[in-house]
């Protein structure tokens, strides 16, 4: 059976659509745990009435712990041999389920991941044709995948409940808890399997966690990566040249962001500290980074007053942009 966890928390716009989702699988043996994380909306009343209709459905109501906190409510919950996350704004093809089941059973693999597809408000989401039949990971690829590709949500992906174990999600993180919890789950496996058929629905919001201006979760990535960073040493030296390179990337993101939002100065020991980070670590992994990265840090270090007016330009645009 497949445990399939759905933190809650303010969707009430997009609940309906998610569980439905998750309801018209083509497989039966699947259970919905649906985390109430102390939502102030009508979600906890949703969540209810779904359980009421459909025994397959299980909520727990708590008080809010955050995503991480409602995703280990929902691993201490879950009965399933196998388990995967689906976001409560997000939706999944009706194939899914199916496919991953079948894909990670195939060769015993440890992990199954699958493509996903961006759409945004009531956009409607054609039904993935195509069946993927999978492609095999040895476990040096599942980690180049994984991390060498970012490729590390929690959602779009088929866990093994007994490789979990007693691994958790890092609660009092926002940013790079994934990421984390991944790794983690990495040293555990030895073989995965990926299908590349957008079978994960990913809704772009404006007030989601990823989309939300400068705050100081923010900081969270750059100890995600630093945590990343000790996780491959031990486990996959092969692969720490692109560790650092996320490390330095990830305090130019927070440079960036603090630059944009006016905030180095209230945030000044932060800032020094990333600073003296970057120029530290530049020369190491200049030959890493892309073209326009150089070209940040260069006028980060000698053009402060123009970095500064284009960050918050980029910022502008970006919000423009969504």
């Amino acid at each position: 059976m497949i445990s399939v966890i759905v933190p809650v928390y303010r969707v009430e716009a997009y609940l309906d659509r998610c569980v439905e989702s998750i309801r018209s699988q083509t497989v039966t043996d699947f259970e919905i745990i649906l985390v109430d994380d102390g939502s102030p909306d009508r979600c906890g009343e949703i969540c209810d009435r779904y359980a009421a209709i459909d025994d397959r459905i299980r909520v727990v109501h708590q008080e809010n712990r955050g995503l991480s906190g409602a995703r280990n409510a929902g691993l201490e919950t879950a009965r399933g041999e196998y388990l995967c996350f689906v976001d409560g704004d997000d939706e999944i093809d009706p194939g899914m389920l199916k496919s991953m089941e079948h894909a990670i059973c195939s060769d015993a693999y440890d992990l199954a991941i699958c493509g996903y597809r961006r759409f945004a408000g009531d956009e409607a989401i054609p039904k993935t044709e195509t069946e993927s039949r999978g492609e095999p990971l040895t476990e040096k690829a599942l980690w180049e995948e994984v991390f060498g590709r970012l490729s590390n949500a929690a959602w779009g992906k088929l866990y093994r409940r007994e490789r979990i174990g007693e691994l958790r999600f890092p609660e009092g993180m926002i940013h790079g808890e994934d990421l984390i919890f991944n790794l983690q789950y990495l040293t555990r496996c030895k073989k995965g399997v990926i299908l590349n058929a957008p079978y994960y629905h990913y809704r772009i919001r404006e007030d989601s966690i990823t989309g939300s201006a400068f705050r100081e979760s923010r900081f969270d990535e750059i100890a995600a990566k630093d945590a990343a960073l000790k996780l491959i040493e031990a486990h996959r030296p092969e692969l720490l040249e692109t560790a650092k390179v996320y490390c330095f990337r990830a305090r130019m993101n927070v440079l960036r962001a603090l630059y944009a939002g006016g905030e180095e100065k209230n945030y000044a020991e932060k800032t020094r500290e990333c600073t003296a980070y970057v120029r530290e670590r530049y020369a190491g992994v200049s030959g890493w980074l892309r073209r326009k990265e150089r070209i940040e840090f260069r006028l980060f270090r000698v053009a402060k007053p123009l970095y500064r007016l284009l960050a918050r330009r980029y910022a502008i645009g970006k919000e423009a942009g969504r």
